[in-house]
């Protein structure tokens, strides 16, 4: 199941802004950009680097989209929110579990105050 259109951040601008004025929250995999919104909107970008091969590359993708679109339904407000893979865990998250990058991602928006 693919995110829909509405819950991703499309325009540049919108991630400069995030990454401008957000806070970010590192964790063993992931490093994530949180900017709350008063307009309850929730979006999400995720920014793979280049690998060798784009099927690595789109996995990943997929995955930490996958895990944003089931944790949604526990978000408190309104946020925009951009995920990196951080550099030296990439082959790790590859090898990992939809469940582990799950766990990832909702342990460091709690620390940032996104989930209840």
């Amino acid at each position: 199941m693919t995110l829909p259109r509405e819950n991703r951040l499309l325009h540049t601008n919108e991630i400069k802004e995030v990454f401008e004025k957000g806070k970010r929250k590192r964790g063993r995999f992931l490093s994530i950009y949180c900017l709350p919104r008063e307009d309850g909107e929730y979006k999400i970008a995720v920014i793979v680097r280049k690998r060798k091969r784009a099927i690595e590359r789109n996995r990943l993708r997929r995955l930490i989209k996958e895990a944003y679109r089931l944790l949604l339904p526990r978000f408190s407000k309104g946020h925009h929110i951009v995920v990196l893979p951080l550099t030296g865990a990439v082959d790790n998250l590859l090898n990992a579990k939809m469940q582990d990058i799950k766990e990832e991602m909702e342990k460091i928006l709690k620390r940032s105050g996104v989930l209840r």
